[in-house]
């Protein structure tokens, strides 16, 4: 038994995503158009998450749990979840998620500035 109606979990979902707009989120899905996820969003009756809605939602966002989409139970995204980086072979959890952007940033940042200087040679 459910302990979310499917309207509260589609909604927490996309809260949790960072997705506002239903039409949006429904053509990322491959639907064309938004009615598909509006419909759920507004508790109309016999419009409810399917399995072909949670394939869809998983296969574009890999991390969301089946679970939490088919009964609102557990957390949203997927618990240690290993994350593999390209030409990287170590394995990465969410939990390393906040160390690597801070890693990328500081990289970023060295980018910027190694571009600057040759700019500013150029000029």
């Amino acid at each position: 038994m459910k302990t979310k109606s499917d309207s509260e979990i589609l909604k927490e979902v996309m809260d949790e995503l960072g997705i506002t707009n239903a039409s949006h989120f429904s053509r990322e899905l491959g639907y064309a158009n938004g009615s598909a996820i509006s419909n759920i969003l507004r508790g109309e009756k016999g419009k409810n998450i399917s399995e072909k809605l949670i394939a869809k939602i998983t296969d574009r966002y890999p991390l969301v749990d089946k679970l939490f989409l088919r009964k609102g139970e557990g957390t949203i995204l997927k618990q240690n979840t290993s994350i593999e980086l390209q030409g990287d072979k170590t394995n990465y959890t969410l939990n390393d998620l906040p160390k690597l952007t801070l890693q990328l940033l500081e990289e970023q940042k060295k980018t910027n500035e190694i571009l600057m200087k040759i700019y500013n040679r150029n000029l």
